[in-house]
């Protein structure tokens, strides 16, 4: 059978007495409620987001000092929240017959992780220094990292979005482990990042975006 739709939202901020703590929670509300007018993802979790707190500092630094060609203020550009979805698909079924079948789905998961129907959403609250910090993390990971990851501009619905996979050779190279297939998706737009790791997810919200009413 398939898998029940279950639609929960949660909502978390690090402050709670202030206005604008509220004016978010009914800004990212709106947008998750939006997003799942189809009734197709599983599960939405959404977070406001302070980066004046402490945690969220700490973390910009961190990335600034690991990757220096970021640039000080590395998480500068990100708004006022995040979200998680999970959408409906083959996998949860695989998943399950795999549990009624062994009772364990471990396995399962390490070799098809890169399977799972998530999207990924920040609110940009300064797109170019989005577009300046995605530039540094790609200069970054090719210096650190050469030749092991591929990097494709591709396009749906003449939408552009972003491939990140390991290369053909390391792939070969991998051929016995279940990180061989593991890839990332994202799309930029001034207001959002989309990042997923299935194709079909970026492109289905690529759809959504010019389709709102479906």
């Amino acid at each position: 059978s398939s898998v029940s739709r279950l639609l929960i939202i949660i909502c978390s901020t690090f402050f709670f007495n202030d206005t604008e703590t509220r004016e978010i929670y009914a800004l990212s509300l709106h947008d998750v409620f939006r997003s799942n007018q189809n009734g197709k993802s599983l599960l939405s979790a959404i977070v406001s987001v302070d980066m004046k707190t402490q945690q969220m500092r700490r973390m910009g630094n961190f990335l600034s000092r690991t990757a220096p060609n970021i640039g000080t203020n590395a998480l500068g550009w990100i708004g006022k929240w995040a979200s998680v979805q999970l959408e409906d698909g083959p996998f949860w079924k695989d998943l399950a017959k795999v549990k009624r079948k062994t009772g364990d789905f471990d396995d399962f998961l390490e070799e098809n992780f890169h399977r799972i129907p998530v999207v990924a959403k920040v609110d940009v609250r300064n797109p170019f220094k989005m577009t300046a910090f995605l530039a540094a993390f790609r200069t970054f990971l090719s210096q650190t990292s050469p030749g092991m990851l591929a990097w494709e501009n591709r396009t749906h619905k003449d939408q552009t979005y972003v491939r990140i996979s390991l290369s053909e050779k390391t792939r070969k190279e991998m051929r016995d482990s279940a990180f061989r297939n593991f890839a990332l998706h994202y799309r930029v737009q001034p207001g959002r990042l989309t990042v997923t790791l299935g194709e079909e997810q970026l492109k289905a919200e690529i759809q959504k975006g010019l389709n709102p009413s479906e």
